[in-house]
């Protein structure tokens, strides 16, 4: 049923459908959510706890609980890192940072304008 449920947020995910296949779980038993995240918290430890940057982090509680790149922190840090992008399952976490990095560049399409 983990699985499951997992599947519902990252259906697209390769390791969950290895996974979902090897035990048997059904990927349409859940009704798809559009954030693709699972919220397993690694990329948040990660940056934390290894880098110490803190940019990346979850807002909001319950259901309603997200991961967001703090954009002041990511326009200088995570331009140079990325390291935790490998540890994202899903891949939810590059898509979040290109929305970011769009959000901190206010029109600039050049990608060195984060490097400024």
């Amino acid at each position: 049923m983990i699985l499951e449920f997992l599947l519902a947020h990252a259906p697209n995910s390769p390791p969950l459908q290895d996974l979902a296949q090897e035990y048997g779980a059904d990927p349409d038993r859940f009704e798809k959510e559009s954030s693709f995240c699972v919220l397993c918290g690694l990329c948040v430890r990660y940056c934390a706890e290894v880098k110490k940057k803190n940019a990346v982090g979850f807002v909001e509680c319950g259901a309603r609980r997200k991961i967001r790149f703090i954009p002041e922190i990511a326009a200088t840090e995570c331009v140079k890192c990325k390291e935790c992008f490998e540890l994202c399952p899903t891949s939810y976490l590059q898509a979040a940072f290109v929305l970011t990095e769009s959000l901190v560049l206010s029109g600039d399409p050049s990608p060195t304008a984060l490097k400024k």
